[in-house]
């Protein structure tokens, strides 16, 4: 088997039957037993497999060296301004859900009552017969409102930073996964002012609220008609939904990345290769000069538009490129090839990581190829606030089943950009969320109570405070205003790292492969396969691995941590954890 395509979970290896992972003479009879086998393995067993079959001769996975790349981490810390922005959207956002909940009650006589879902408010229908998830779709729309202000609160730090690297000469990459384009299309078709920040922000949540029935239903949730053929209209829901738009226009406005790049650098200095096929950009090529007023205008794009923009990025007409994941992630380069004209330092900014574990690894490629002058300087774009974790742990946690899959480890694929405790999909955090949900709902936190959590749809009746989903409900406490946010997962955090440190303890912390530092001496050791045709051998070695030597004396310790001190004004500190039962110094 020939493929590009990479394996991010078990279910990549079903068609390929020649590898001998289950039939006759396996311990598996179909690749249904050993797809249940293996996942209930998590990522030791993905590595174990992939272990088997390279060992085997059966599997060669090539991946581009990244010995020369180097990383930095830079993080965007809010500032008041910033969690003003981010809190009046998020305190909106609560509100709509609860405007959502009673104009789906108010809209449907008391027999059809019951039947609505406290998450989903399933029983609505549209007026097509076809089912109206309204909760579904306040889960989607919330998540993207989120998602937008994290990248384009952060988008502001990451300019900065761009002003000092060209001013070293350096020429910038920026990858990103959403262009917004869909909120300008809306605006354009709407007939409202496309130039506002404001309109295109709140859109989709407008069309949202537009969208909650105003109308009595019947108890298939079809729409009730007077004597004329008209619907009945719910005043109390027409009121609601008119006070809810009109606080959601007060909104203060943003703007998203896109259109801060352009504005502060300017079509004449920024190269685009995304999906686009029209962008709002500042009708002066430089940009707008520090002029919030300059005037803008709708330019429409091509395919050859983005072929010369490439172009002049690559002979160093423009020194910043931006790409999209889908649009602009495969099949171009934009490192510093010796066959063209710019060959300046590129620095490789990660804005938005994506959604899906091959585009983010992708990515960097695209800065880093062979024939190049100098390998880039990665950069990974971060705001100090847990929704962005919450919503980049998902694809982290493919990245390390994408490793664990192709190369027989689980941070391989990362190439140290991210780690397997970058995510909340991991057996340690299922642990520890485990603990904070049992504590939460015993008030067992001085700075949490449950009544933080109602305005998410929890805790509010019986039937809710029973077990609720951890991906559910971290989707929707991203939402939630700053400061309840970082509390409720600074607590979460802490739950899971005192499982760590607990399973470390233990001796069953999973890390994955590792190397053996200590003195290790071989047991024994047996063959347990040979492959038929290539010879190949799979062993067994019990090894005994002698801990104690890396056990340093604590006066031996102290003494040696008393040398390294960086001023003598100073003595070190001793800590003792009482989970893993450690003393550091």
């Amino acid at each position: 088997y020939v493929s590009a395509s990479g394996s991010t979970g078990l279910e990549n290896l079903a068609y390929m039957t020649r590898l001998g992972l289950w039939g006759p003479g396996t311990p598996y009879d179909g690749v249904h037993k050993f797809m249940d086998e293996f996942e209930n393995a998590g990522l030791s067993g993905m590595e174990a497999i992939t272990a088997h079959i390279k060992a085997a001769g059966l599997m060669v996975c090539r991946q581009l060296s990244l010995a020369e790349v180097t990383y930095e981490e830079l993080t965007h810390v809010m500032t008041v301004k910033d969690e003003e922005l981010f809190d009046a959207y998020t305190k909106t956002l609560i509100e709509i859900a609860r405007v959502a909940r009673e104009c789906a009650s108010k809209a449907v006589n008391k027999n059809t009552i019951k039947r609505l879902h406290y998450r989903g408010w399933r029983s609505l229908r549209a007026d097509n017969g076809q089912g109206q998830n309204y909760g579904a779709i306040y889960g989607s729309v919330s998540k993207r409102m989120v998602d937008t202000l994290i990248v384009s609160i952060k988008t502001a730090t990451m300019i900065h930073d761009m002003h000092k690297a060209l001013g070293r000469g350096e020429a910038i990459v920026i990858q990103l996964q959403n262009t917004f384009e869909a909120e300008l299309n809306r605006a354009i078709a709407s007939g409202a002012a496309y130039e506002s920040d404001q309109y295109q922000a709140t859109s989709e949540i407008v069309r949202f609220v537009q969208g909650l029935p105003d109308y009595q239903v019947d108890a298939n949730g079809r729409a009730l008609l007077d004597a004329n053929g008209k619907t009945i209209p719910v005043i109390e829901n027409i009121h609601a939904k008119n006070a809810m738009l009109e606080r959601i226009r007060a909104l203060p406005s943003f703007m998203r990345p896109l259109e801060q790049l352009f504005a502060e650098f300017g079509t004449s200095r920024v190269a685009e290769l995304t999906g686009r096929t029209r962008r709002l950009v500042p009708l002066n090529s430089l940009g707008n000069q520090g002029d919030p007023s300059a005037p803008m205008t709708i330019e429409q794009r091509s395919d050859n538009d983005r072929r010369q923009d490439w172009r002049a990025f690559m002979a160093d007409q423009k020194q910043i490129i931006v790409f999209s994941n889908d649009a602009g992630g495969t099949g171009l380069d934009y490192h510093a090839s010796l066959s063209h004209r710019n060959q300046r330092l590129r620095r490789h900014m990660i804005l938005q990581v994506g959604h899906r574990a091959d585009q983010a690894v992708q990515g960097p490629g695209r800065s880093h190829r062979s024939a190049q002058k100098q390998a880039p300087v990665v950069v990974v774009v971060r705001l100090d606030l847990p929704a962005e974790k919450v919503y980049t742990s998902a694809v982290v946690a493919r990245m390390a089943s994408l490793g664990a899959l192709s190369q027989g480890h689980r941070a391989a694929s990362a190439n140290g950009l991210f780690s397997t405790l970058d995510t909340y999909n991991s057996s340690h955090a299922i642990a520890g969320w485990e603990k904070f949900m049992s504590k939460l709902k015993s008030n067992q936190y001085p700075d949490l109570k449950t009544e933080d959590f109602a305005m998410l749809g929890y805790f509010d009746n019986a039937e809710q405070a029973g077990y609720t989903s951890k991906t559910d409900f971290m989707k929707r406490a991203a939402t939630l205003p700053i400061a309840i946010q970082r509390a409720a997962f600074n607590a979460l955090d802490e739950e899971i790292n005192n499982h760590i440190m607990i399973q470390i303890g233990q001796g069953r912390f999973d890390t994955g492969p590792e190397t053996m530092r200590d003195p290790v001496t071989v047991l024994t050791q047996e063959t347990i396969y040979e492959h038929p045709y290539t010879a190949a051998r799979i062993m067994v070695s019990r090894l005994a691995c002698d801990v104690t030597a890396s056990i340093a004396k604590f006066h031996e310790a102290y003494q040696s941590a008393t040398f390294m001190r960086p001023n003598d004004n100073e003595m070190p500190r001793v800590f003792f954890n009482q989970a893993a039962a450690d003393v550091w110094i």
